[in-house]
């Protein structure tokens, strides 16, 4: 769960940096992280950080073009 935990954290930083920088929330840049942020907290919350209890577990997996959650 640390690993979600650090996605979320530096997708997280990575907005408010973007943010600050433009000076504006509604930037294109600023939007398209946010929107990538909230699509994986969303995913990460319907797979279950915790597993779906057939004892497997999700894994995210990030990268800067997407968020897909792949079973191990």
């Amino acid at each position: 769960m640390s690993g979600c935990i650090d996605i979320i954290e530096y997708l997280r930083n990575k907005m408010v940096h973007m943010a600050e920088a433009r000076r504006d929330l509604g930037n294109p840049d600023v939007v398209r992280i946010s929107q990538r942020l909230d699509l994986f907290i969303m995913q990460a919350q319907k797979k279950g950080m915790a597993g779906n209890g057939d004892g497997e577990q999700a894994q995210i997996v990030y990268d800067e073009s997407s968020v897909e959650l792949a079973r191990g």
